[in-house]
């Protein structure tokens, strides 16, 4: 089953997540190079979700690779097949990952699911599939447990 078909009852009941709202991240004023981005995109077309996407999240996870000393690296529409017995599988919209200078998806950190037609009630379940996903795929891998988030 894809990441996109999982619904809050689905996790709850086969992986015991409670779905519950909390802040990410603490509120960063834009930089620059980011206001100017905005600014240069806001006069564009944007009636497609690809167009969105190119427009809006992509600038926002340039500026956090920036932000990190180019900690990090993005995989937009990569695979993420963990374990395809328990559904964790599919294609993820954007993933922020570990750079390790190799274009193996190695150490995923972030994972943001697009809210597609403003439903992001529809898309938070996808969202937490996927980090189980990452989960069993890093537990799979023997990689270090380092902390990762969604979006």
């Amino acid at each position: 089953m894809p990441y996109s078909n999982f619904t809050s009852d689905d996790l709850e009941t086969k992986f015991s997540i409670i779905n519950k709202i909390e802040p990410l991240l603490p509120a960063t004023p834009l930089s620059n190079w980011l206001e100017t981005t905005f600014l240069n995109f806001k006069d564009l077309p944007s009636r497609t979700e690809k167009s969105k996407s190119e427009t809006i999240i992509l600038p926002v996870l340039i500026e956090i690779r920036n932000n990190s000393q180019k900690y990090a690296t993005i995989y937009p529409g990569q695979n993420l097949n963990a374990d395809q017995t328990k559904g964790l599988n599919g294609k993820c919209d954007f993933i922020l990952a570990k750079d390790t200078q190799s274009f193996n998806l190695n150490q995923p950190i972030l994972k943001i699911v697009e809210a597609k037609n403003h439903d992001i009630n529809i898309r938070t379940p996808q969202c937490a599939a996927q980090l189980l996903g990452q989960k069993s795929l890093m537990k799979k891998n023997t990689h270090p447990q380092i902390p990762f988030m969604a979006a």
